[in-house]
């Protein structure tokens, strides 16, 4: 931590509001943190996880109650999600931070920072992690414009949209640049968990929210079966989050299968787990970038409910899914979605991956891969800071 003056007898902290709704968005916000604290004394408060206050981070209630998926599913938690959108911008105000960063999560932010500039707030607005405008009307992005201050992109072909909207704008590179490298081969971690040097290990990553997680396991589960008839030495490893364990035990349990399966919530373990696998089912997402990165073939799956399928098809521009086979400009990665997504699919296409069509695929993403890396090792929350740092207030001492 820098050196602070002291004021009155009272630390004079920098005040740091994020809200972040989602897992993936504590996690990126703990990285920040992390460098944030190493160059300024901070005071963060707002909304986050696990991850985030593990960095002495303090969160005015569960960042669960923002993690909601679909519009129909939605309708369901207006009541809840006015309650939450009134208590935030209420306590932001009476905050009043230096800053304000909202992580991922657009819908729900663009709402809050909606009702706060009502509020006539006057504190600099920055949202980190870019809304998918150019899967939808690039028009979207003026939205954003006349929101936000400053916006932190994670995928290099982001920043020309808002660029074109007189939005400030840093393109900081993916999260997943920065993990920390795993030094244990496949095999000793196989070993490490109980496993044998010949086993296959295949990640299943059904989602991060409940519903996700009611929509896609039974299925995926039913492919499982499928797989562990084929297979003899096949075994299942399904990461999950602390407060989702119960809902995918209870899933599990009608399954007699269930021994093949092996549930982890560390991180460390989780990432260790994934590095070492054969192949991953994965519901679409920021993993599939982490999977490439790690050289793990995957397949990937979504299902949401018939009503918002059909008004996310309507507004929806792109032709793939996933952002991987999108930068590629063909399908590299299986996607499976929504009528597509059967056990039969899942089986086949799983078969096929661990038949060769693995290998075959980490080689077609190995140039797609190399337009995510940054020049000169540089880390995505360091480039992140740096550019908070900018944005901030000046104070008349020196930290």
């Amino acid at each position: 931590m820098a050196e602070t003056k002291i004021k009155n007898g009272v630390e004079d902290r920098y005040k740091i509001a994020i809200i972040a709704g989602e897992p993936s968005g504590d996690l990126i916000a703990a990285k920040l943190l992390n460098q944030l604290q190493k160059k300024l004394p901070i005071d963060a408060r707002g909304v986050g996880g696990e991850c985030m206050i593990k960095k002495c981070f303090k969160t005015i209630f569960p960042m669960e109650n923002l993690s909601i998926m679909g519009y129909f599913e939605a309708l369901f938690k207006i009541p809840l999600i006015l309650i939450r959108l009134y208590q935030i911008a209420k306590w932001i105000t009476s905050y009043n931070p230096d800053i304000l960063i909202t992580v991922d999560s657009p819908g729900f932010n663009m709402r809050l920072v909606n009702k706060l500039k009502k509020r006539k707030v006057n504190f600099p607005i920055v949202q980190y992690v870019a809304p998918a405008v150019w899967a939808y009307k690039p028009e979207r992005a003026k939205k954003f414009a006349g929101l936000y201050d400053h916006i932190l992109t994670i995928l290099p072909f982001e920043k020309k949209y808002f660029d074109e909207v007189n939005l400030s704008c840093t393109y900081v590179g993916h999260p997943v640049l920065e993990d920390e490298e795993i030094t244990l081969s496949k095999e000793e971690i196989k070993e490490k968990y109980g496993f044998n040097k010949q086993d296959k290990l295949i990640t299943i990553t059904p989602g991060s929210r409940k519903q996700e997680i009611k929509y896609h396991l039974k299925i995926v589960l039913e492919a499982v079966s499928e797989l562990i008839n084929k297979y003899n030495d096949i075994y299942f490893i399904l990461p999950t989050f602390p407060h989702l364990l119960q809902t995918c035990r209870e899933i599990l349990s009608y399954y007699k299968f269930k021994k093949y399966i092996l549930l982890k919530t560390d991180n460390e373990e989780k990432r260790a787990l994934l590095y070492a696998s054969n192949a991953a089912f994965i519901k679409s997402g920021t993993i599939a970038i982490e999977c490439a990165f790690m050289k793990v073939p995957m397949l990937i799956f979504y299902k949401i409910s018939r009503i918002t399928a059909w008004i996310i098809r309507k507004k929806i521009k792109i032709k793939y899914i996933s952002i991987l086979n999108l930068m590629a400009d063909k399908v590299i990665i299986p996607e499976l979605i929504q009528e597509n997504f059967t056990a039969d699919n899942l089986f086949k296409e799983m078969d096929k991956l661990l038949g060769g069509g693995g290998e075959k695929q980490i080689d077609q993403l190995s140039e797609t891969m190399q337009k995510l890396k940054l020049e000169n090792d540089s880390k995505p929350s360091q480039i992140a800071a740096e550019a908070i740092l900018k944005i901030l207030p000046k104070r008349n001492y020196t930290v």
